[in-house]
């Protein structure tokens, strides 16, 4: 009986919430062209509005307006009418972006001036799957921890289109701004101070920023605050058979999201097992697509039955130096093709093959992504092919990251 009252309180409070700031919250749609008369939405967001004229929403979903202007526009759903809107300024690492909306808005929110206490009612309001505006009720716990930057944790399911709209407490006044989930009711939002602060940017300038050199910026940035967040500590070790590998950093923004991998050989000729950390730290620069700051480390251990030597390495080493790193003719819109070299070496007794790939940002100056792969030629019935990606770095920290790497893979005799 307590629990079914506290879910019908839980829900009456929504439709209060709904009933009251529903109309302060839009979609946000990115179109796909200059005719005003196509429909041809290519994102598709939420925002609200923080004044008569301000909306604010998330960078990745207006983020096709910054690196194609002249193809996209933005436009504003509000009910039935369709409003016009123009970037005025965004913060990519925060995930933030505000936009003047032509009228006036009939009402507006208030940021809240503290976070809630743990386990307090929040709401989000969005327009999931562009189906309508929906509410979610879910409670606040608090900031996420080991984080570069601040994200709020909210237990609440989060839908696809609702990135970029409010997370209100009882009060109405916003707490935070939707912007990702991990599914089962795990979501994040962007702390509302971080709101009221590119709020405060927007009411002094006297113009938008040129919004490319803005991201570059940010993105440099970034990348450098985490290169010495890294470099700061050892890294971490595991084993994979007779070999001590890095496991990742102790850092912020660098927690191993996976773990241990094991595959199989079709022909049972070779024993597969392995490791892997998927680093957190990322800045969006497009939605569902591109995103730099993220560091992937792998380990695969091939451990013979039946094979010799040269057969082992051979198969292991398929897809070593030649798949989709280094393929040719491989343009993008945002990247240039992959730039690929190899060597070999002795590292910490264990003798070496490294191949490395690298391509640069067409649109963003100074920093590349990289896909360093390293194998080992000690023992003739066990090897081990390592990986480091790095997306977004500069070739200087780069280099850094990969030397700590490599340096950490040794061989126990």
């Amino acid at each position: 009986m307590g629990a079914l009252l506290s879910v019908l309180l839980a829900s009456t409070d929504a439709s209060q919430v709904m009933a009251q700031y529903g109309d302060r919250v839009a979609e946000v749609q990115v179109l796909g062209t200059q005719d005003v008369n196509v429909d041809a939405r290519t994102v598709i967001g939420s925002g609200f509005w923080l004044d008569a004229h301000l909306l604010v929403t998330n960078f990745h979903v207006v983020s096709e307006l910054v690196w194609w202007p002249k193809s996209h526009r933005l436009q504003v759903l509000h009910g039935a009418t369709r409003l016009k809107g123009r970037l005025l300024e965004i913060d990519p690492p925060h995930d933030l972006a505000i936009i003047e909306v032509e009228g006036e808005a009939p009402a507006h929110f208030t940021l809240a001036a503290q976070d809630p206490v743990r386990g307090a009612a929040l709401f989000a309001l969005g327009h999931p799957h562009d189906i309508g505006l929906s509410i979610v009720d879910g409670t606040f716990n608090g900031l996420v921890e080991g984080q570069l930057e601040e994200l709020l944790h909210f237990t609440g399911a989060l839908n696809p289109g609702m990135s970029g709209g409010p997370c209100v407490d009882e009060a109405g006044e916003v707490v935070g701004v939707n912007v990702a989930t991990r599914g089962n009711e795990v979501s994040f939002l962007v702390p509302a101070h971080w709101v009221k602060t590119l709020y405060e940017r927007v009411k002094a300038q006297q113009s938008p920023p040129d919004f490319s050199q803005r991201v570059a910026e940010t993105v440099v940035e970034s990348q450098q605050t985490l290169t010495q967040e890294l470099l700061s500590q050892p890294m971490n070790k595991t084993t994979l058979g007779a070999w001590d590998l890095p496991a990742g950093w102790p850092a912020k923004d660098l927690r191993a999201w996976g773990g241990p991998l094991n595959e199989s050989d079709p022909d049972d000729l070779f024993a597969v097992s392995g490791y892997q950390v998927l680093g957190d730290a990322m800045t969006v620069l497009r939605p569902d697509a591109e995103y730099t700051g993220q560091v992937v480390l792998k380990h695969r251990l091939y451990e013979a039955k039946s094979l010799g030597s040269v057969q082992l390495y051979r198969r292991a080493g398929q897809g070593f130096s030649r798949d989709e790193h280094d393929s040719t003719g491989d343009e993008e819109e945002f990247h240039t093709s992959w730039s690929c070299d190899a060597r070999v070496f002795t590292q910490g007794g264990s003798r070496l093959k490294s191949h490395l790939c690298m391509r640069a940002y067409k649109k963003i100056d100074g920093v590349y992504d990289y896909v360093l792969r390293a194998m080992t030629f000690d023992d003739p019935k066990a090897t081990v092919v390592s990986e480091l990606q790095l997306y977004g770095f500069s070739v200087a920290n780069a280099e850094k990251l990969q030397q700590r790497f490599l340096e950490a893979i040794s061989w126990k005799r």
